[in-house]
């Protein structure tokens, strides 16, 4: 039963992100911050971060990093549940949201494996990320060590305390 269920909702496909997407991915954003960043950012950094979330910065990460995005198909047509964002050139993972109904069904550990390969034909051997704090603890259970305390800034200028994070992969060594 439940097992086959959790299995069942892991399937997705990972893919590479399209233009389109864009129109989809700020409710999907806003949607996993405000659910599962709310018990460690205040409502006012919530907001500030959500306002940030509009279609036209999803296009531009899609022309400067590889963005890839998970997808389901239902009986009305395409769902994006999670997607990511890396910067391979700078073996920089730069975002991983999940939409909140997903969360810890494997969704987040099956994009970020994904997202791990991507640069492992150029020889990355080592990842860097600044988690949320609410984050950490996935990343640490997927092979990851802290580095320090770190901050993001905002568009608006507010900071949101993170952690900076890293993994050694193995590749080109």
């Amino acid at each position: 039963g439940g097992l086959r269920r959790a299995a069942m909702v892991a399937c997705g496909m990972i893919r590479v992100a399209k233009p389109e997407d864009a129109e989809l991915l700020p409710a999907l954003q806003r949607a996993s911050v405000l659910a599962q960043c709310a018990s460690v950012y205040s409502a006012v950094q919530l907001a500030e971060w959500a306002a940030s979330f509009v279609p036209d910065s999803y296009r531009i990460m899609m022309d400067t990093r590889q963005m890839l995005v998970d997808e389901v198909e239902d009986g009305g047509g395409r769902v994006l549940r999670a997607f990511g964002v890396i910067d391979a050139r700078h073996a920089r993972i730069n975002a991983l949201y999940v939409a909140p109904v997903v969360a810890g069904k494997g969704v987040g550990r099956a994009l970020l494996a994904a997202l791990e390969a991507a640069p492992g034909a150029s020889g990355v051997g080592e990842l860097r990320l600044s988690a949320t704090l609410n984050a950490v603890g996935f990343y640490e259970a997927h092979g990851y060590e802290r580095c320090g305390a770190t901050t993001h800034r905002l568009a608006s200028g507010a900071e949101l305390a993170c952690e900076s994070m890293r993994k050694v992969l193995g590749f080109g060594r």
